[in-house]
């Protein structure tokens, strides 16, 4: 494994900012120790030098729903792990920040000299992922040694002989393999794999995934792409303190078994982030616990403010069922709302922007990420490659949503 190219009291410094930020949040949405709950925490941090530090993101979860509970009006969140409930607050600071650079106010992104209607990021800005636990999915493979059976000789481990027998398990993931239509549970490392769900199974894919994926066409998305085309990786992902982790296997997971079957224009790009882990804890999991049914969201706004939302089972806490489907019941960070959030800036930059033309009307959801071209044929290339075998594709309906409001 290469060193952090990051000083490790910086790293450090980001876990123990961001643990710190997630006890000052307000109590709804947290596990409760009387009910012996846990959940996962992660958050996406920006940096300007090793003084200049912002939480920017947050998100805590552990549940997805299976495939005949997702909405195809855009409204429900699908997958409330903590890393994509983060990175889906992550748009909404973008958009904060992209409405600020189109109307000439400080922001992150400043206009391209070349292409005024597009966006870039201010190069010394960096982006790193907290994680209180090892992503689902291919990071969670690998061997653990017992090191009780490792010889120790004047205080230090010394490399065992032939004779001493170590005792090895595997760390697992729930995260499976699909084949056809069958769900595999079988742990082989460096495969792409779906998240599991209570009763149906889920079209959600792995953490580890998903992140790879960012890493390679951008944390910003097809329709945030249509503005901002330098993808916006990742520098660190730092986890946790107190769990197994494996940081050869976390590296093969987000960056080694994809980068050789990437074409040159983008693999010159594709980068892997440091890989730390922490010495802060950020929570005990219980014997007999049980994961905490909400997720929390948050995102810095312009104002400094944090703004921060609790969802349950893919809608805003509190919502009855009678009101499913109604806006009251959406939460900010799914599918329609991000839509709308695009239609918004779009117009807005056509406001402000001599010659900004949409390339053509988006009537849907899909339409609107298709529209930008770039990032669908990059994304459909991939999927072309043998490493990227096993990723779900969702029905088509799913995304044939419109902007308005039911």
């Amino acid at each position: 494994m290469t060193q952090p190219s990051l000083k490790t009291p910086f790293l450090e410094k980001i876990a123990e900012h961001v643990c710190k930020h997630f006890k000052s949040l307000p109590k709804q949405g947290k596990p409760s120790p009387e009910k012996n709950e846990w959940t996962t925490m992660a958050s996406i941090v920006q940096s300007e030098g090793e003084d200049n530090v912002k939480i920017i993101a947050l998100g805590t979860g552990t549940r997805c729903l299976g495939h005949n509970e997702l909405s195809d009006n855009g409204d429900v969140l699908s997958d409330s792990h903590a890393e994509i409930i983060a990175r889906r607050s992550f748009l909404l600071y973008l958009h904060d920040q992209l409405s600020l650079a189109i109307s000439n106010k400080h922001s992150i992104l400043v206009r391209n000299s070349c292409s005024p209607q597009l966006f870039d990021l201010i190069p010394s800005i960096k982006f790193h992922l907290f994680v209180s636990h090892v992503p689902c999915g291919d990071a969670a493979i690998f061997e653990i040694i017992d090191t009780a059976t490792v010889p120790i000789i004047d205080g230090s481990a010394v490399p065992p002989t032939k004779k001493v027998k170590l005792e090895t398990s595997q760390h697992r993931t729930g995260a499976k393999l699909k084949v056809g239509d069958i769900y595999e549970e079988v742990q082989t490392p460096g495969k792409c794999r779906v998240k599991p769900g209570k009763g149906d199974p889920t079209l959600s894919m792995s953490c580890s995934d998903k992140i790879a994926k960012w890493q390679i066409l951008g944390m910003q998305g097809s329709l945030l792409g249509n503005f901002i085309k330098t993808p916006l990786v990742l520098s660190s992902v730092i986890i946790g303190g107190k769990v197994n982790l494996s940081a050869s296997t976390l590296q093969r997971a987000l960056f080694h078994r994809f980068h050789d079957s990437l074409i040159d224009a983008i693999k010159v790009n594709h980068t892997c982030p440091d890989i730390y882990q922490s010495h802060i804890n950020f929570m005990e999991f219980p014997a007999d616990g049980c994961p905490a049914p909400g997720a929390i969201s948050g995102y810095l706004k312009s104002c400094s403010k944090f703004i921060t939302e609790v969802t349950v089972n893919g809608r805003k806490q509190g919502v009855t069922k009678k009101n499913f489907g109604k806006p009251s019941s959406r939460s900010s960070i799914c599918r329609k709302n991000l839509y709308q959030l695009f239609l918004k800036t779009e117009s807005l930059l056509h406001e402000t922007s001599q010659g900004y033309i949409p390339s053509h009307e988006a009537k849907s959801y899909a339409d609107a990420k298709t529209r930008n071209g770039d990032y669908f044929t990059s994304w459909n290339n991939l999927k072309q490659s043998h490493a990227w075998e096993g990723w779900t594709c969702k029905p088509e309906v799913l995304s044939l949503f419109s902007a308005q409001d039911n």
